[in-house]
């Protein structure tokens, strides 16, 4: 493996760590509040610029948003 695929697992091992850290952390919150949750995380300011930068922002909000709804369909 090369060294661009390993910081790309590297990278897929920590975005999938904050996943799961969110869904801890929002197990027994109500889907409504999930989402206050969620647009405050998008638009801190330390978080906000590095998705403006990169242009990420819909992206990022898709992944989060599905897993928000994927554990409340369980």
């Amino acid at each position: 493996m090369n060294s661009t695929e390993n910081g790309r697992n590297e990278i897929t091992i920590i975005e999938r760590k904050i996943v799961e850290y969110f869904n801890i952390l929002t197990k027994q919150i109500r889907y409504e509040d999930n989402k206050v949750i969620l647009n405050g995380i998008l638009n801190d300011p330390s978080i906000k610029d590095i998705i403006d930068f990169d242009g990420l922002n819909g992206n990022v909000t898709n992944v989060l948003v599905n897993n928000i709804k994927k554990v409340h369909s369980i």
